[in-house]
């Protein structure tokens, strides 16, 4: 686990290191902050016109703190489920150039040898493989309304962190198997030879997630760091 923990951080050092990834960071960094700024502030906007007509309104004055307990309660779950939607989306249009920056940073690594690919090759590609994405996001969102659910339930709160932060790690890891172009067997037996690695990588995603404005920056660091791990791996076994 403290491995894991500590390429996470060498992950990000890699990433802050190389001008060329930090550069390529922009433009998933702005789509980031245009999706999540834009859909909360829609949800802001509306909340109080969903709740009114959802919630009564008080007809004594005790029944207003039902109201109002009523309408945080609703507001926060808006706010959460917008946020998450919001992620999703931004993920989905950064697909071309996550891939790009996880193919540059294990370049970089030295883990590959260069391509000769461009941006304009992962843009092509991700438009080939809109069904496979399409897939990824369905199993992405039913998780994301798993963990939705279990914030609801008292005491079941407490598995949203480490499951949201296997998810996401996950999904981070996904950018780099593409450039090895591995099979679904080959991704479970990673995951299933380095889980306590992997655990320890969760970590540091679950702390900079949890940071406000600091996750949708770090995010492309994210990927990076999750190069980092993969090509620390495979530069360890030799394969």
């Amino acid at each position: 686990m403290i491995r894991g923990f500590r390429l996470y951080l060498e992950g990000f050092r890699f990433w802050l290191r190389h001008r060329p990834l930090v550069r390529i960071s922009f433009i998933p960094l702005i789509v980031n902050i245009t999706c999540v700024t834009t859909i909360l502030a829609l949800t802001v906007t509306h909340v109080p016109d969903l709740a009114a007509r959802i919630l009564p309104s008080p007809s004594v004055w005790y029944l207003a703190i039902v109201y109002y307990g009523g309408m945080v309660v609703l507001g926060g779950i808006a706010l959460l489920t917008s946020f998450i939607m919001a992620s999703l989306l931004a993920n989905l249009l950064n697909i071309p150039f996550y891939d790009y920056l996880a193919e540059r940073a294990l370049i970089l690594h030295g883990t590959i040898k260069p391509t000769g690919h461009g941006l304009r090759f992962w843009m092509t590609r991700t438009g080939k493989n809109l069904a496979a994405m399409a897939r990824k996001l369905v199993v992405i969102c039913f998780l994301s309304v798993l963990i939705l659910i279990l914030n609801l339930i008292p005491g079941l709160s407490l598995l949203v962190i480490p499951i949201g932060a296997l998810v996401l790690t996950s999904d981070l890891l996904d950018f780099s198997f593409d450039q090895f172009a591995m099979t679904f067997s080959e991704r479970m037996h990673f995951y299933r030879s380095n889980f306590l690695t992997i655990v320890g990588f969760a970590a540091g995603v679950a702390v900079v997630s949890a940071i406000p404005v600091i996750n949708l920056i770090a995010m492309p660091g994210q990927v990076v760091a999750a190069s980092f791990l993969l090509g620390s791996h495979r530069g360890r076994s030799g394969s």
